[in-house]
């Protein structure tokens, strides 16, 4: 009666051969802004996504894992969608901070559509390219 198909994924990206997980790493922020949100994830956002991600996403692991991206991007894409998790559940939860603890006009926005761009990639890595 119902047949066996691939799911559908509600975020479709459209894979870019084989270049697909660097295509992924030039979306990622340069490493300081990359840094901080994943400082403000382990201050404030774990206790709102766990169990969901780890409690903790430590700064050692992910200059690991960027000491060489493309490789480990290919050998580990779960890794970059935790990484690419962990920034837009920062970045939702750092608006205020990031905003000099002030809640500015459209700073939401903003922070929500870039995030909402991170949780699309990490869905990616953890679906089409695991």
């Amino acid at each position: 009666m119902y047949t066996m198909q691939k799911p559908m994924y509600p975020f479709p990206m459209l894979s870019i051969g084989d270049n697909t997980s660097a295509a992924l790493l030039e979306l990622l922020p340069d490493r300081e802004e990359l840094f901080q949100t994943l400082d403000i994830f382990e201050q404030q956002a774990q206790s709102c996504s766990f169990p969901h991600v780890p409690d903790e996403v430590t700064r050692k692991e992910v200059e690991r894992f960027l000491n060489d991206a493309e490789a480990n991007a290919l050998k580990a894409p779960d890794m970059l969608g935790l990484v690419f998790a962990t920034l837009a559940a920062g970045m939702q939860m750092g608006v205020h901070d990031r905003s000099g603890a002030m809640w500015m006009q459209g700073a939401m926005d903003a922070s929500h559509q870039r995030s909402e761009c991170y949780r699309k990639c990490g869905w990616f890595c953890v679906t089409d390219l695991g």
